[in-house]
C-alpha cells in the first residue's frame, strides 16, 4: 500500500524504498502485538551476543556480495538485454519455492535451539525438517522448470523466451538451496555462526571463477551451467556442515529425501509425456495454451502426490515428510470447518 501510494503520488522509484521500510516497521510492530514484550537495555550478555552476531553479520555481507555478483557480471559482460532476462528469470524461477518454504523455515532456528542439548532428538528433528521442506520445494521447483516455457509465452510473450533457461535452472537451484537454509538454522541453534561465515567464504571463492568461465564460454547459458555446478557444491558443503554440527552422516541426510526425489522424477516423466502427446499451442492461441498449462500442472502435481503416497505406504508409513504434510493438511481442514 505504501509503495503504490508513493508511486502514484510522486512517480518516483523511491516508492520501492518507502515500501521496504514500511514493511519492516509493520513486521516489528506486528511481532510485539503477537508476543507482547517490553525490552530494556542491558550489557550483561554483550559478549555472548557479539560472538554470535558478529560472524553472522559478516556472513550476511559476504552472502549479499555472493547473491548480487552475478547480476553485476551479467550487466557488465553481457549487456542490458541479458541482464533483464536474467533478473526476471531469477526472480520468477525462485518465487514458488521461496514463498512456500519461507514460513516453515523461519520456525527452524527456535525449534532446533530447544533441542541443542539432546543430540539424538536434534538429529531426528533436522531430518524431519529437511524431508518436509524438500517434499514441498522439489515439486514446486521441478514443476516450474517443466512449465517455464509455456508460462513465459502465456504471461510475458515470445520476447522473453531467453529468460526460460534462467527460470528452469533457478527453479531447481532454489529447491535444492532449501538444504542450505536448514543447515544454517542448525548452525545458529548450535551457536556456531563462525561455521556459517566460513561456508559463505567458500561459496564466494568457488562461485566467482565458475561464473566468469561460464559467461566467457557461452554467455547466459554458460552462466546457468555454472549456477548448477555451484549449487551442487553448495549442497555438499551443507551436508558436510550438518555432519560437523550433529554427527549426521551424508548418506542419512540424502536417504531421508529419497521418496521426494523419486516422486519428482515420476512427475517429470508424466509432464514430458503429456507435452509430447499434446504439443504446445502457439502464443496467438492463449486460451488453448492456458488450458494446456493447467492440464500439465494438475497432472504433474497429481503424479507427484500419488507417487509419494505409494512409496510411503510401501515403506510402512514411517514418520517423515508425508506424515508431517498430512498433519498440516488435517489442521488446515479443521480450521476451515470452524
Amino acid at each position: 500500500v505504501v509503495s503504490m501510494a508513493v508511486a502514484l503520488a510522486f512517480g518516483s522509484y523511491w516508492a520501492l524504498l518507502a515500501g521496504t521500510v514500511a514493511g519492516q516497521v509493520a513486521q516489528v510492530v506486528a511481532s510485539y502485538l503477537v508476543v507482547p514484550y517490553l525490552p530494556r537495555l542491558s550489557l550483561a550478555r554483550f559478549g555472548e551476543l557479539w560472538s554470535f552476531s558478529a560472524w553472522l553479520t559478516l556472513s550476511r555481507v559476504i552472502n549479499q556480495l555472493n547473491w548480487n555478483l552475478d547480476n553485476l557480471l551479467v550487466g557488465k559482460l553481457l549487456g542490458r538485454a541479458d541482464l533483464g532476462h536474467y533478473t526476471v528469470g531469477n526472480t520468477i524461477g525462485s518465487l514458488p519455492t521461496r514463498e512456500a518454504t519461507m514460513p516453515l523455515s523461519r520456525t527452524l532456528f527456535p525449534a532446533f535451539s530447544r533441542l541443542r542439548e539432546e543430540p539424538e532428538r536434534l538429529r531426528g528433528a533436522y531430518q524431519r525438517a529437511q524431508a518436509l521442506l524438500l517434499a514441498v520445494a522439489l515439486p514446486l521447483g521441478v514443476g516450474m522448470a517443466l512449465l517455464a516455457r509455456p508460462l513465459v509465452l502465456l504471461v510475458m510473450g515470445g520476447k522473453w523466451l531467453p529468460a526460460v533457461i534462467v527460470m528452469q535452472v533457478i527453479a531447481i537451484v532454489a529447491a535444492l538451496q532449501v538444504v542450505n537454509t536448514i543447515s544454517q538454522a542448525l548452525a545458529m541453534a548450535m551457536g556456531d555462526t563462525r561455521l556459517i561465515f566460513a561456508r559463505s567464504i567458500q561459496m564466494l571463492v568457488f562461485r566467482v571463477p565458475f561464473m566468469l568461465a561460464g559467461i566467457w564460454l557461452d554467455g547466459l547459458r554458460g552462466l546457468m551451467l555454472a549456477r548448477m555446478v555451484t549449487a551442487a557444491f553448495g549442497l555438499l558443503t551443507s551436508f558436510h556442515m550438518v555432519r560437523q554440527l550433529s554427527g549426521l552422516g551424508m548418506a542419512s541426510q540424502v536417504r531421508a529425501n529419497a521418496r521426494s526425489v523419486f516422486a519428482a522424477g515420476v512427475m517429470t516423466l508424466v509432464v514430458i509425456a503429456l507435452r509430447w502427446l499434446w504439443p504446445e499451442a502457439p502464443p496467438h492461441q492463449p486460451l488453448l495454451l492456458c488450458a494446456q498449462l493447467a492440464t500439465w500442472a494438475l497432472a504433474g502435481g497429481a503424479a507427484h502426490v500419488v507417487a509419494m503416497a505409494l512409496l510411503w505406504r510401501m515403506a510402512g508409513r514411517p514418520d517423515g515428510a508425508e506424515s508431517e504434510l498430512l498433519a498440516l493438511a488435517r489442521a488446515g481442514l479443521a480450521k476451515l470447518r470452524r
